[in-house]
């Protein structure tokens, strides 16, 4: 299986250890866990949350499944060009994050605006 780049997108192996709509990913088995747990110095490269998805998964039936981000989804027996998957926006999940974005940016606007009062004035 080709593989992606183990931990170096935490948001998206957070959201993969929590949600469902991943049409870019290829599903894995219990074996296929078991196999990534064994290849111990790769699969520490994996972040915490998909450690423990794999974990849980090596120890599942046959017949269930989990997704990794190291296992795009397989197009004509190649790995998908596209990666990427539906992820939430961080902007929606976080509205704080985003309400203190655009304070920041008024402020700074208001204050320039202030600045060029004077300073013409």
């Amino acid at each position: 299986m080709t593989q992606l780049h183990r931990g170096t997108d935490l948001q998206t192996e957070l959201d993969l250890s929590v949600q469902t709509i991943l049409f870019p990913i290829s599903t894995a088995n219990p074996k296929d866990a078991r196999e990534l747990m064994e290849d111990v110095i790769h699969f520490e490269e994996f972040s915490k949350p998909m450690r423990d998805v794999i974990s849980q998964a090596a120890q599942g039936k046959e017949g269930e499944y989990f997704v990794s981000s190291a296992h795009p989804r397989l197009v004509d027996g190649k790995p998908s060009l596209n990666v990427r998957y539906l992820q939430l926006r961080p902007d929606i999940v976080n509205p704080v994050m985003r309400y203190l974005q655009n304070y920041q940016r008024v402020w700074h606007e208001d204050l320039r605006s202030i600045k060029r009062r004077f300073i013409s004035g």
